[in-house]
């Protein structure tokens, strides 16, 4: 989403000089991202802070030069934060359209599992796998889960949880 508002006053011109103001991101962290994404030629990375950040690669001028006049609140979608050289997946590239789903681990859900992950209940889902996996439901990405072997971290963002009961087998 984009939103521009037009001043009739009067005002000098501004004039466009590329000047990068977000932070590159290391060559060794982005060629660990490029098999996360479907078309990672399409994709450029930032990093801001601890958090990598993907944006259109056609559209980084424009988004650069919005940033360096206005207060973007947010820009881009938060791939992953970096952890003591470790990348956390982050939740909003979970749902990206962009998300390369065949390169992570899987774990799909029953609808009441599904329920009680989207509700950021403790799940024990024994799994040989170890490491970060997306979970699914008739798939269709949930969010992420750190498997343990014997249980599972959960990594839905706790402010987005479901809290109120209801019976997700219910017709009605």
């Amino acid at each position: 989403f984009i939103s521009v508002l037009r001043k009739k006053a009067e005002q000098k011109e501004i004039s466009i000089h590329r000047k990068k103001n977000f932070d590159n991101l290391s060559a060794p962290i982005r060629d660990r991202l490029i098999p996360w994404f479907k078309n990672p030629e399409k994709i450029a990375f930032i990093k801001h802070e601890e958090l990598i950040i993907a944006l259109p690669k056609n559209y980084i001028f424009e988004i650069e030069f919005l940033a360096k006049f206005l207060r973007v609140i947010q820009k881009g979608t938060a791939i992953a934060t970096i952890k003591h050289d470790k990348l956390i997946p982050e939740h909003a590239f979970a749902l990206a359209t962009e998300m390369n789903a065949d390169h992570f681990p899987s774990l799909a859900l029953t609808i009441e599992q599904a329920i009680a992950y989207l509700r950021k209940d403790v799940l024990n889902l024994p799994t040989d796998h170890r490491g970060f996996a997306l979970i699914n439901h008739r798939n269709l990405p949930l969010g992420w889960g750190n498997l343990l072997g014997n249980r599972m971290n959960n990594l839905y963002p706790s402010g987005w949880r479901i809290r109120n009961e209801f019976d997700p087998t219910a017709q009605g």
